[in-house]
C-alpha cells in the first residue's frame, strides 16, 4: 500500500503547483489555503483539522507550505519533507518565525 501524503502549498500557490504534480502517488492530497486572508491561528486550526480527517503519514511542504509542514509535523508527530521552506514569513504581522 502507498503512504498517504498531504502536500502543503506555498503562498499564492495551489494544487496546480508543479511541486504537487511532481509527487508520483495516487494517495496524495492538497487542500488550498488562502494564506493572505487567513490569520495564523485560523490556518493552524485548519491544517490540524484536516490532518485529523485525512490522517496522512507524510507531510510535504514547499515555501510557506514548508513552514506549515514543519509546524504540523512537530505538532502531530508526523514525518515531513520540506523544500525551500520560508522560515520567517513576513507577508502578515501575526506569523512568528519558525523556531
Amino acid at each position: 500500500s502507498t503512504i498517504k501524503i498531504l502536500f502543503l502549498h506555498g503562498l499564492d500557490s495551489s494544487k496546480d503547483s508543479t511541486k504537487f504534480h511532481a509527487i508520483h502517488s495516487d494517495n496524495k492530497f492538497c487542500i488550498e489555503v488562502d494564506y493572505r486572508n487567513l490569520n495564523f491561528a485560523t490556518v493552524q486550526a485548519f491544517y490540524s483539522e484536516n490532518i485529523a480527517k485525512i490522517k496522512p503519514q507524510l507531510l510535504v511542504g514547499h515555501c510557506l507550505g514548508g513552514y506549515w509542514a514543519l509546524k504540523m509535523s512537530a505538532q502531530h508527530g508526523l514525518a515531513g519533507v520540506v523544500a525551500n521552506p520560508n522560515l520567517s514569513p513576513d507577508f502578515r504581522d501575526d506569523y512568528p518565525p519558525h523556531q
